[in-house]
C-alpha cells in the first residue's frame, strides 16, 4: 500500500512536469509576391528583451524553423538575393 501511494504521487508530479515548458518553436514558409517559394533565404529572429539573434536558411520549400527556442518577443527579418529585406 505505501509502495503505490508512493508511485501515484511520483505520476502526478512527473505529469505536472511537462507542463512547465519555457520554450517552443517558430516556423514558417517564405514566398514572393506571387506567392512562388523562395529557398535559400535568410532569416534571422532576434529577442527584443535579449537581442539574441538566431539565424537560419530556408530549404528547397521555402520552409524555416526555429525549434527550440526560448518563450518571448521576438523580431524576424528575412532576405534574399533580388530581394529587399
Amino acid at each position: 500500500m505505501c509502495l503505490f501511494s508512493t508511485l501515484a504521487v511520483a505520476v502526478v508530479f512527473q505529469t505536472a512536469l511537462f507542463g512547465q515548458v519555457d520554450q517552443g518553436a517558430i516556423t514558417g514558409t517564405v514566398t514572393d509576391e506571387t506567392a512562388a517559394l523562395v529557398p535559400g533565404a535568410q532569416v534571422k529572429v532576434t529577442n527584443v528583451d535579449t537581442n539574441f539573434e538566431v539565424r537560419t536558411t530556408t530549404d528547397s520549400r521555402g520552409l524555416y524553423t526555429f525549434d527550440p527556442i526560448r518563450i518571448g518577443h521576438y523580431t524576424l527579418e528575412v532576405s534574399a538575393v533580388g530581394f529587399t529585406t
